[in-house]
């Protein structure tokens, strides 16, 4: 330990082996200002240790080193007073809850030279607003900003690869967040009870969300997605609203009609198994994907079905646009069925496959 004269604040120093100090803390844990120089005693200051200011709860104002490059882990956690601090550039590594649970920080300025964020870094710091991540941090660790309560913007830089559980859990004021492309997951509780958010834009490179990524989350949360990516299913199969990143097929809100032999508009004990339920699911999907609706009813009835079918077509105004048969409907000799046994090959590039729909 070096003695920190003639420095009027009494802190607690260590040498390090390249000559340079860490301060360990300060023997006076109800001071309400901390400021620390670049050196004492001609040696450089470059860390501030393991909860060196921890449970300072009179502490409201620290000014920091230009000479530091570390910030461990609870170095400033558990400060309810602090409101102001400037993380100067140098600085690589801020650790583990290191200012988790200061409730009166409003902002915080992250240098672009940080490398490392620890877990639990700004955790329950309620009143902070705005965050911007830096280029060069490519994971957001577990439980960031959970619960930054007040929390309104967030600024990932394309180094981001990995976001992982709880990072922004319960940050409830959260409106809009976009994910870089390159994140492949997103955890567990990782956007969990923002009831706010709004909008995320989510990159065709992440293919996998957790079940419980956006538990708590509003209804009106829509999800920003490539066409036919990851994303898309995930937010289809959960309900969540879509919009594309690049504009997909709108159909005008045309209505098909779907003809069978037993249904009238989807019947109320619709749906009555385990496939047919899937197949609403993926029916309501592309029906909000491309702007078009599908009315499903009785046009026929089994006996009738297949001759109605030829009639109607043959007529040239078929009472639906889709016709569902049966089994038995398509035994034996249909005029309007050709033997595809007997074909080479059934081209689908030809365009009278692709007649634009007016």
């Amino acid at each position: 330990t070096v003695n920190p004269t003639p420095y009027t604040l009494p802190y607690t120093l260590e040498l390090n082996p390249d000559g340079t100090l860490t301060i360990l803390g300060c023997t006076n844990q109800n001071i309400t200002e901390v400021v620390i120089p670049n050196n004492i005693n001609g040696k450089l200051v470059t860390a501030i240790g393991y909860q060196a200011f921890g449970d300072f709860y009179s502490l409201t104002n620290v000014t920091l080193p230009n000479t530091l490059q570390t910030i461990d882990n609870y170095a400033f956690g558990w400060c309810p007073l602090l409101d102001n601090i400037v993380i100067p550039e140098g600085v690589t590594i801020i650790g583990q809850s290191a200012f988790s649970n200061c409730s009166s920080l409003k902002s915080i300025t992250l240098p672009s030279t940080l490398e490392i964020l620890g877990q639990s870094a700004f955790s329950w710091c309620t009143v902070l607003e705005n965050v911007v991540i830096p280029k060069g941090i490519t994971t957001i660790p577990y439980s960031a900003f959970e619960y930054c309560s007040s929390l309104e913007n967030i600024t990932l830089p394309d180094s981001v690869t990995q976001i992982n559980g709880m990072a922004f859990a319960g940050c409830s004021m959260l409106d809009n967040v976009v994910i870089p492309e390159g994140v492949t997951t997103i955890e567990w509780n990782t956007f969990a009870n923002c009831t706010s958010l709004k909008n995320i834009t989510i990159p065709s490179s992440v293919t996998e969300i957790s079940y419980s990524a956006f538990d708590g989350c509003s209804d009106e949360l829509t999800f920003i997605v490539a066409e036919n990516s990851y994303a898309e299913q995930y937010a289809l199969e959960h309900n969540y609203n879509v919009k594309y990143s690049t504009p997909v097929r709108d159909l005008g809100g045309m209505n098909i009609v779907v003809g069978d032999w037993y249904s009238n508009n989807w019947a109320d004990d619709w749906p009555y198994s385990e496939e047919m339920e899937a197949l609403q699911t993926y029916r309501n999907a592309m029906m909000k994907k491309y702007n078009f609706t599908i009315t499903q009813k009785a046009v026929s009835d089994w006996g009738t079905i297949r001759d109605d079918f030829n009639s109607a077509v043959e007529s040239g105004n078929p009472e639906a646009q889709v016709y569902l048969l049966h089994n038995e409907a398509l035994l034996g000799n249909i005029d309007l069925f050709y033997d595809l046994s007997t074909l080479s090959e059934l081209n689908f590039d030809e365009d009278k496959w692709y007649d634009t729909i007016t």
